[in-house]
């Protein structure tokens, strides 16, 4: 997020936030030159726009001023320069705003972060729903820094759109014979998801996500739009890299594009992967305690220095969810336990 002017967000109240929005201008608000829709109150619509994974929990600390749909990076700049530049003060003056201040600016991918942070009351939201660049390249390129520090080539290059949700990454890689370690939740945008790690089931064979981020294209807080990657040879591109995949996501700009190289499915042509479910009437405390005994000896012998150490190229992943009929959020269906074993 862009904070020039953030406001202090509780952590969460049953009752109303002091402050939430209510546009009564009669004209819809303009920002010159701006390409993609707006959506502000004034032109409706604001209820469904502003809904995303975590509304249902922290409603009342989820009511932006403006929600905008860029189509290009230049649209990115132009709704990050309105919101923030004072040259733009008398552009930002409604008669629901009438100081003309800066607004927060957020940036939002698939906006299923848990705790609402791609939103807040008041704010001026950037929703990247029209980011779906999904490219696949052949190149040849030699002493490629990879994530191990250490110089690589590289055949296989794919350019990703922040708006893409890993639903859509997974078709696409499938098809492409390549992936990244990721997460399995078919809604969670790509964008915020590499810049935040990035954890999944193949973490200690291959990492995380943000590992594989060779390069980014980002709209900077001034609305300057930058290219860097992780060989960037200038100083201040290769400090913007470091810090917008090692600092809070969306300090320093909004990302629009992002540069994986990918891991190759060729390259492991015997990995393999074993998964048992037990839900609801399959689902006994005997199958609980088993998969648990399991997953505690994996962590338990993990460490390759360790005398009974686990063979290379295994990973565990035991996922437990439990009924609650009560529950006004997400209401499991049944008590059960799933156990993943990946191979590389």
């Amino acid at each position: 997020m862009i904070a020039p002017a953030a406001q202090v967000k509780p952590f969460l109240s049953m009752g109303m936030a002091e402050y939430v929005p209510t546009v009564t201008v009669t004209r819809g608000t303009v920002i010159e030159g701006f390409k993609g829709e707006i959506f502000d109150g004034v032109r409706g619509q604001m209820q469904d726009k502003r809904f995303q994974y975590a509304t249902s929990s922290y409603d009342n600390l989820m009511n932006p001023s403006l929600i905008v749909y860029p189509l290009d990076e230049e649209d990115v700049a132009l709704a990050i320069r309105y919101a923030t530049l004072p040259e733009f003060a008398d552009a930002r003056i409604t008669k629901a705003r009438p100081s003309g201040l800066p607004f927060k600016v957020i940036g939002r991918g698939g906006g299923h972060q848990y705790c609402g942070t791609s939103c807040d009351n008041g704010a001026l939201i950037i929703s990247m729903d029209k980011f779906k660049k999904l490219e696949h390249h052949n190149v040849k390129r030699e002493g490629v820094t990879g994530p191990d520090g250490k110089p690589h080539t590289v055949t296989k290059e794919v350019h990703v759109g922040t708006g893409v949700i890993l639903k859509e990454w997974v078709e696409f890689a499938n098809k492409n014979g390549i992936t990244i370690p990721h997460g399995e939740c078919p809604t969670v945008g790509i964008g915020g998801h590499s810049q935040t790690g990035g954890y999944g089931h193949i973490v200690r064979n291959f990492g995380l996500a943000i590992d594989y981020v060779y390069g980014f294209t980002i709209v900077t807080t001034n609305g300057e739009i930058r290219t860097v990657n992780r060989d960037s040879t200038k100083r201040d591109d290769k400090d913007l890299y470091w810090a917008v995949l090692g600092g809070s996501p969306g300090a320093f700009g909004v990302t629009t594009n992002l540069v994986f190289h990918p891991i190759l499915n060729k390259d492991y042509p015997h990995s393999t992967a074993w998964t048992a479910r037990f839900i609801g009437p399959s689902f006994s405390e005997k199958k609980m305690g088993a998969a648990l005994a399991i997953l505690e000896d994996f962590i338990n012998r993990a460490k390759e220095s360790d005398d009974n150490a686990l063979a290379e190229g295994l990973d565990l992943m035991v996922s437990v969810s439990s009924k609650n009929d009560n529950s006004k959020i997400i209401p499991f269906p049944a008590n059960g336990v799933i156990f993943e074993l990946e191979c590389r």
